[in-house]
């Protein structure tokens, strides 16, 4: 996925999505919990729980849920 510090193409960054969102559903069933996707500086995403991510003010770009 290109150098360090690079900014990541729309291929890389929509695979990237949706490794992240199967992660992110993976934990939300886990730990029955909302988690919400969100972009990180260099162009990646991340997830986080959903009230963790409102208390730190972090602006979603989707949520997912722990219902199946």
């Amino acid at each position: 996925m290109g150098c360090p510090g690079c900014l990541i193409s729309d291929k890389e960054r929509q695979e990237l999505l949706i490794k992240v969102e199967q992660d992110a559903k993976h934990r939300a069933i886990r730990e029955k919990k909302f988690m919400v996707l969100y972009d990180l500086p260099d162009g990646k995403v991340a997830f986080m729980e959903a009230d963790k991510a409102r208390a730190a003010g972090i602006t979603p770009i989707k949520f997912v849920s722990h219902l199946q």
